[in-house]
């Protein structure tokens, strides 16, 4: 054994294995940073961590097989022991570990101290809306006296953060039904999209808000952190035919709220949207937000009266965050439920057309699947010419399968 761990340290299979891991963790350090500034989706990340996890074990295997000579890369059993270099060689590996790690520490220290202060507050644009499944057994949080609607004058404007800002807090739910969650959280995504609508306010990214998902920290902590004036937290609870869903605006400053009201209405996809728009609207009159009308119609439009199509579509949204062609056949499958529940479902051609786009990036480039995506754009375009939901599968579609970033 120690002539296996004394072989082992002679081929430089450990400083590989630690430079290795070094460089892994300063591509992840780059690579938060760049995907952010690219706005490239929450899983690219973790698709770069995967590989580089499978390349961990190629690249010991690789340097116990060959050796590096000064006549270029051989395999070991060919190299002449006496003219053997892997003492030279471990002083470069020793090297390229330092100048990795000093080069990681800049990087770190690069993006904490000269970043603008008000980076945590920056939207992340995010291709996905689909909510992340988590877990969760909180409480609903405090509630207001059913149908009463208490608002107060908006926040005064703050030396940092706009008296115009909110961040939307990830809803809760009572049940341990990971549907009702999925439910919740597919809750929680839809009203961002209604508040981001309204140009007068400023909102916070889901990608921002949903670290504090299951959080422990104060509203006042929260707020400080994302830069924002106002916080919403809310809880969905589902029984049966019906649904509860409270929602509340909260002055960061005093921890005191300026709106609450719950609602507690027959499950079905009109109602759904109905309180989303009433959320959305009564926290823009809460800050003061004046809409314009093109944005109240915005505000109030719906995706489909379909309740069991709009499910579909936020299970096809959320699997569109995934990784594996597993994952995306699966969103095409729900996306086109959708569809068959609902033919006049726009925004489910985006799935459909989001999918197609993402084979092509990710699995093989295959110009069927480009044709196929701008076939769902189009399609989903007549039903809905100004739809921002196909406006994104678009922007994918010129990014993704055309490198066409002005247009994307």
């Amino acid at each position: 054994m120690s002539n296996f761990f004394g072989e082992l340290k002679r081929r430089n299979v450990f400083r590989v294995a630690l430079l290795y891991l070094v460089g892994s963790w300063l591509v992840l350090q780059v690579g938060e940073i760049l995907f952010e500034a690219l706005a490239l989706p929450d899983w690219s990340l973790r698709f770069i961590l995967a590989a580089l996890l499978l390349g961990f074990p190629i690249a010991l295997v690789f340097s116990w097989v060959y050796e590096l000579t000064p006549d270029g890369i051989k395999r070991e059993k060919d190299v002449d022991r006496s003219q053997s270099v892997t003492h030279e060689t471990s002083r470069k590996l020793d090297l390229a570990v330092i100048a990795v790690v000093l080069v990681g520490l800049a990087v770190v220290l690069g993006d904490r101290f000269l970043a603008p202060a008000d980076t945590a507050a920056d939207e992340k644009a995010v291709p996905s809306s689909t909510p992340d499944a988590v877990e969760q057994d909180a409480a609903l949080p405090a509630e207001p006296t059913p149908g009463k609607n208490e608002v107060s004058p908006a926040p005064a404007p703050d030396d940092s953060a706009p008296a115009q800002s909110v961040a939307v807090l990830p809803f809760t739910t009572r049940s341990t039904d990971p549907e009702d969650e999925f439910f919740a959280d597919g809750m929680h995504d839809d009203l961002l999209t209604q508040l981001a609508k309204i140009g007068a306010l400023k909102v916070i990214s889901r990608t921002s808000v949903m670290e504090y998902k299951e959080t422990t920290k104060k509203v006042p902590e929260i707020a400080d952190e994302l830069n924002v004036a106002t916080v919403v937290e809310g809880g969905v609870q589902r029984a049966g035919s019906r649904v509860r869903i409270n929602a509340q605006l909260i002055d960061a400053d005093t921890d005191q709220h300026l709106w609450a009201e719950t609602f507690d209405r027959e499950l079905t996809a009109q109602n759904i949207f109905d309180i989303q728009t009433e959320i959305a609207t009564a926290i823009a009159e809460a800050l003061q937000a004046t809409l314009t009308p093109e944005e109240e119609t915005r505000i109030g439009r719906k995706l489909t009266d379909n309740l069991e199509a709009w499910e579909a579509y936020r299970r096809g949204l959320r699997l569109l965050n995934g990784i594996s062609p597993d994952d995306y056949q699966r969103a095409l499958l729900e996306a086109q439920r959708a569809l068959e529940l609902d033919p006049d479902f726009a925004a489910a051609y985006s799935v459909v057309a989001r999918v197609h786009m993402a084979r092509f990036w990710f699995f093989g480039s295959d110009p069927a699947d480009r044709r196929k995506a701008w076939a769902a754009i189009e399609e989903g375009r007549r039903i809905a010419p100004e739809s921002p939901e196909l406006d994104i599968a678009e922007a994918y579609y010129h990014y993704w399968g055309h490198l066409a970033y002005d247009e994307a």
